[in-house]
């Protein structure tokens, strides 16, 4: 219900992150019930709701990235799961943020482990071991503040306390002058941006021939795996596959196979079920929800659509003129 609600949200960024951190939210649920596809599920489409809101530098980003990650180790996919904690890292390399520091760490020294490569494993083990040590230092020294607080004489308490109040009262009188300008200032910025936006031209996106040729591999790869035939099978998880990024993936996708990755995937599934129809004569027989589901289909009516839209005829016509021809 919730993300129903948050789809009538008129702002796509803010739209984007609320229905990507209510995936989030439903993927640890999931992954609580021990629903691990369920779950790997819901962080994939949180990942990329994140992605389209532009947001993958942000500590949101790190903390989906690393559940994300942490479901694909328990869904026994090793090398998906580096990938996306290996991101979720580089985030938050250079920050304070120590709680998802050590998660990240945790999960990742658990990958190494699985994997059996026990140099890596130490190395984040003790990282994570370190930041353990850090944070149970920083929680004593909160709950020793708070009891000597509590201890303190009350009087002194009171003029502790009077400070206190004054200078809350004077730094939320800076903080509302401070917004109140900021707001302004914001609001000719976005103005300057909007304009940027429309009239500026979109850099070329430069890509080395050796990362092309690269890319190009690992497509043909999943084409000869057929596990495109997966309904699960999203943008994110064909790119963690690939260990590249949504740009590049695009670009080649474009470039050599001139579709998007909707159009790729369905081409895909088409054509694989097409030639099962002329090769297998057992499948002119099955009904169209069979060949829908054997495809990857979801439905039978978006199966019908998708084959019509790529072979010019609906499935019960092809099939008819296979017939014929025999």
């Amino acid at each position: 219900m919730a993300i129903l609600s948050y789809k009538t949200e008129q702002n796509i960024q803010t739209r984007n992150v609320l229905i990507g951190s209510a995936e989030e939210g439903l993927g640890r649920a999931q992954m609580g019930l021990n629903n691990k596809k369920t779950g790997l599920a819901h962080f994939i489409k949180a990942v990329g709701y994140i992605d389209e809101a532009n947001l993958k530098n942000t500590f949101l980003a790190a903390e989906i990235y690393k559940s994300l990650g942490k479901a694909y180790l328990e869904n026994n996919s090793a090398d998906s799961a580096k990938f996306y904690l290996k991101k979720a890292m580089q985030i938050t390399k250079n920050s304070d943020n120590l709680s998802l520091k050590q998660s990240i760490y945790k999960c990742t020294s658990e990958v190494y482990k699985k994997n059996k490569m026990i140099d890596s494993f130490v190395f984040y083990d003790s990282k994570f071991n370190d930041l353990l040590q850090k944070n149970n230092a920083k929680k004593r020294a909160t709950v020793n503040l708070a009891y000597r607080t509590l201890n303190t004489p009350q009087e002194e308490a009171y003029s502790k306390a009077s400070y206190v109040v004054m200078g809350t009262g004077v730094l939320t009188c800076f903080f509302i002058i401070g917004f109140v300008f900021k707001k302004r200032k914001k609001t000719a910025n976005e103005v300057k941006k909007e304009y940027f936006i429309n009239n500026a031209k979109t850099p070329e996106l430069v890509l080395s021939q050796k990362l092309e040729d690269e890319i190009l591999k690992n497509l043909n790869k999943f084409e000869h795996s057929k596990a495109f035939l997966d309904k699960s099978m999203s943008l994110s998880t064909l790119i963690g596959k690939m260990n590249t990024n949504t740009k590049y993936f695009r670009y080649v996708l474009k470039k050599h196979k001139e579709k998007d990755f909707k159009g790729y995937i369905n081409e895909l599934r088409i054509k694989y079920i097409v030639r099962k129809l002329k090769t297998d004569p057992q499948y002119l027989n099955f009904k169209i929800s069979y060949l829908a589901n054997e495809s990857g289909f979801s439905s039978h009516s978006k199966f019908s659509a998708v084959f019509k839209q790529v072979m010019g005829l609906s499935p019960s016509e092809f099939i008819e003129n296979i017939n014929h021809n025999i």
